[in-house]
Order: C-alpha cells, then sequence, then structure tokens
C-alpha cells in the first residue's frame, strides 16, 4: 500500500500526494522541511511537518532530479535548518534581505549600549590609571624641589 500525505501549502490543505511526488516537490523547492504534512489515511489527524513524517528527504540523498520544465528553488531556511548544502545541480542566489527596520535598530541599539558600557569601564581605568600616574609625577617633582630649598 501506497502511502499518500495531505499537505497544507499557503494556508490551504491540497490533495493528496504520494510519497514520490512529495519528493518531487521537495526536490523542486516548492516545499521545505517546515510545510505542514499528515498523512491521508489518518482522517482529522494533528498536522506535522515534513521533517517529522519524511526525515530522510531533509538529506536529499534519494531525491528525484528537479523537474526541467522549472528552475530548482532552494529555501535557505530549509538548507541552513538542515545544516545541508545545495547539491551541485542547484544554484542559489541571494536578491534580497527583508529584514524589519525595528529590527536593524534594536540590533545598532545594542551595539550603542555596549559601547557606552565598554568605554565606561575603560573611563573608570583611565582616572585611576591618571591617578597614580599624577601622584607619582607629584612625588617625584616635590621630592626634587624640596632638595633644592635646603
Amino acid at each position: 500500500m501506497v502511502k499518500s500525505y495531505f499537505l497544507k501549502i499557503s494556508g490551504r490543505e491540497t490533495a493528496a500526494y504520494s510519497a514520490e511526488q512529495v519528493s518531487q516537490l521537495f526536490a523542486d523547492g516548492q516545499i521545505d522541511r517546515n510545510t505542514p504534512c499528515r498523512e491521508a489515511k489518518a482522517a482529522g489527524g494533528a498536522w506535522r511537518t515534513i521533517d517529522d513524517l519524511l526525515p530522510t528527504l531533509k538529506y536529499g540523498t534519494q531525491l528525484p532530479a528537479p523537474t526541467p520544465a522549472r528552475a530548482p528553488r532552494v529555501s535557505i531556511s530549509s538548507t541552513r535548518a538542515a545544516g545541508a548544502r545545495p547539491r551541485p545541480d542547484q544554484t542559489v542566489a541571494i536578491v534580497d534581505v527583508n529584514v524589519p527596520f525595528a529590527s536593524v535598530f534594536r540590533m545598532v541599539m545594542k551595539v550603542f549600549g555596549s559601547l557606552l558600557i565598554i568605554w565606561a569601564c575603560f573611563a573608570v581605568i583611565a582616572v585611576v590609571v591618571w591617578t597614580i600616574l599624577m601622584f607619582l609625577f607629584v612625588g617625584v617633582l616635590g621630592g626634587a624641589l624640596s632638595g633644592t630649598h635646603h
């Protein structure tokens, strides 16, 4: 008996796919490890991820060749999360990085706060060193001047 799976793509449940069809969708980059999935025979079963139900897909060792009609898409999150590298016949190009302004602002503020703390520590150290040097200088200068007074 061939297992079949329902997928949830873009928030919609799809028709049942065989394990081979799911492998092809994965190879084509249309789904990734985190795509919701459940077995077709388990009516009303809990949604899990592709990674839970078909864990060997992430290794890419038994994936079919990508469909030649479409250029293969590689999801950055799927390759990074898997710790795997794209297959040699796949090209990865980062075209745009969409980072919200609030995230960048928080990161800059954290760096700025860290720098203030570091500079505050260095300022305390600089004041202590300056004070020690001044006491030494005053001591040496005072000793030299007191010798000429007698």
